[in-house]
């Protein structure tokens, strides 16, 4: 026997094996429709994964200034953004020398909360249950008690 005939003969019994397991699943669908279908799957194989591709979550900014009873900018203050079912903190950040901040947060519902530094006298604010759907501009006016 040469390598000609022994490749046919194992093309052959590969033919065979498959048409068997196949023959198994589904007895009256032919060789060359299973090819058909197997082929069709993997070129559109990649569309499909164009339909699967996770959507981006959207985020949106907070940002504003906090200020005293004079309009001057307040340094070191504590904004932070509180889910108002738990009561947890889901971000938070400290104003820069202007008294300006800026947090992004997912759309939702939220408290924000404005911490003056410590020994400036002031008192803390509070915007209760703030709905963000879209960039958001909260200036908060602290005074003194």
């Amino acid at each position: 026997m040469t390598w000609h005939n022994n490749y046919v003969i194992f093309l052959s019994r590969i033919k065979k094996a498959k048409n068997l397991s196949m023959r198994f699943l589904f007895p009256r669908i032919s060789y060359r429709f299973y090819r058909k279908i197997l082929l069709t799957l993997l070129l559109l194989f990649p569309f499909f994964l164009l339909l699967v591709v996770p959507a981006k979550a959207v985020t949106y900014a907070i940002s504003g200034k906090v200020t005293d009873n004079i309009s001057v900018g307040i340094e070191s203050a504590t904004v932070s953004v509180k889910d108002p079912a738990t009561n947890t903190t889901v971000t938070s950040t400290t104003t820069d020398f202007f008294g300006n901040y800026s947090v992004t947060v997912s759309s939702g519902t939220y408290n924000i909360e404005v911490i003056p530094p410590t020994g400036s006298n002031l008192t803390p604010a509070i915007a209760s249950s703030y709905l963000i759907s879209t960039d958001t501009i909260i200036n908060f006016f602290l005074v003194s008690p």
